[in-house]
């Protein structure tokens, strides 16, 4: 699945809601991208939804979308998968909107998605 099989709208501050099909199913998600967890990442210039978008590219290469928790946040992810930040990170300095910083987070996969106790350690 890709992202351009998903519909994601903004909902409310800092809310998006991602519709998805997997298959036959809809699955239906909603992302919060957490202001302190974005800021690691990225500049002022940030378009939030393009974070979100990405992140979801990011998390659809590693699992099924039915798979994934119906509400999200982004510093979840970012406590989730080592890689989570400096993947944003590449891809956003490539357009020139990035700085640098990033959480470093315990333990990574999906299992940290579904509350196994994962936490981001705050950069040095």
């Amino acid at each position: 699945m890709t992202n351009d099989q998903a519909q994601i709208t903004a909902v409310g501050d800092h809310h998006y809601a991602i519709t998805l099909r997997e298959g036959e199913d809809v699955v239906q998600l909603v992302v919060y991208a957490d202001p302190a967890t974005v800021t690691l990442i990225a500049s002022d210039r940030l378009d939030e939804r393009r974070l979100v978008e990405n992140t979801l590219t990011f998390l659809l290469q590693r699992q099924r979308a039915d798979d994934l928790p119906p509400v999200l946040d982004l510093a979840d992810v970012a406590a989730g998968y080592d890689a989570w930040s400096s993947e944003m990170s590449a891809k956003l300095n490539a357009t020139g909107r990035e700085r640098s910083g990033q959480a470093q987070p315990r333990q990574e996969g999906p299992e940290c998605l579904r509350g196994g106790g994962c936490s981001a350690v705050s950069p040095p």
